[in-house]
């Protein structure tokens, strides 16, 4: 096997496994509890999120209010956990699209 590029690769298959467990735990809490009282203290809402299936895909829709507009982000991946990850690291990064909530 090519390891170039891993800096540690776990002799135990199970501490890899408890790896990943621990970094979707940091996501799903980072989502429900940390995000929704960040916007809260800087004026803006978290309003709730659905994930759906869609085609072979999943989409993740999250609503908000951010500068009183309320608005969605969509995030569509291979699972339901993928969407979570990948949108934690579009808000973080500030590179999220925003759109206008048609249904608000």
């Amino acid at each position: 096997m090519n390891t170039e590029g891993f800096t540690h690769l776990p002799a135990d298959p199970s501490e890899a496994i408890a790896a990943q467990q621990q970094m979707i735990g940091q996501d799903f809490l980072w989502l429900t509890s940390i995000l929704p009282c960040e916007m809260g203290q800087s004026g803006d809402e978290f309003r709730g999120l659905s994930i759906v299936p869609k085609g072979n895909k999943w989409l993740m829709t999250v609503r908000v209010t951010v500068e009183g507009t309320p608005s969605v982000v969509f995030t569509c991946t291979g699972t339901p956990i993928a969407c979570v990850g990948s949108f934690r690291k579009r808000w973080l990064d500030e590179t999220a699209q925003f759109f206008p909530d048609r249904y608000a």
